[in-house]
């Protein structure tokens, strides 16, 4: 096993995403808002297209991905993630780009998705115009799982926070919880989705976490 992380390639696009597809969906909240086994092509289409603007147009914006060498030379990508690092004051228009909620797709469970990604939107309007780094998503293909991939692209994140020397900010999964706990997370507001409000069975928990300044964490410790 060889794992290794680097910034993603706009060539690495669409091999990330059906990373980030085929992970979201090992949940029941995934499952609610993407309900197709694999991503379509038109989601494939779309989904390129924004996050191609964004990387070549957004200096805060951070892409990476882990590889394993050995499944070369077929496809190696087993883990994306995507995070944001605003090391001054931001403003309006960039909390505002940061809250953006999308549109569901039309075979979301609308309801689902409205208040799911509505959540992550008030959380993150909660934050202000401070500077502070956002962990927008951190994948890892299910069939990879547990081979230390997700605690590379967070010891690279952690690393760029702290010398950015801003808060951090996540939105945790039960299933992430744990790992964001040993990189220094603690967690701040929990939200609970009933999933028969949406046709479903069971509880889906999202837990937002923080992680001060390194400055503060060093402050602490002494």
């Amino acid at each position: 096993m060889r794992l290794t992380v680097r910034p993603q390639l706009e060539a690495d696009i669409e091999p990330a995403l059906r990373t980030q597809y085929a992970a979201f969906r090992t949940g029941a909240m995934g499952k609610l808002l993407t309900p197709n086994p694999s991503p379509s092509p038109e989601y494939l289409v779309s989904a390129t297209k924004s996050r191609l603007a964004t990387m070549r147009s957004n200096p805060a914006a951070h892409f990476m991905v882990v590889e394993d060498l050995d499944l070369l030379p077929a496809n190696p990508i087993i883990a994306a993630a995507h995070w944001d690092i605003y090391a001054e004051e931001r403003t309006e228009a960039q909390v505002d780009a940061l809250c953006h909620k999308a549109d569901p797709p039309p075979d979301a469970n609308a309801a689902a998705w409205t208040d799911f990604f509505g959540h992550f939107a008030e959380s993150r309007r909660a934050l202000g115009t401070k500077p502070v780094a956002v962990l927008h998503t951190l994948t890892v293909h299910p069939d990879h799982q547990r081979r230390g991939a997700g605690t590379l692209l967070m010891r690279t994140f952690v690393e760029q926070v702290d010398r950015a020397g801003v808060e951090a900010y996540i939105e945790s999964s039960e299933m992430g919880k744990p790992l964001y706990a040993r990189f220094g997370f603690a967690p701040v507001l929990e939200r609970r989705f009933d999933l028969t409000k949406y046709g479903a069975e069971g509880v889906e928990v999202n837990t937002i976490m923080v992680r001060p300044p390194l400055s503060m964490l060093q402050t602490s410790s002494t």
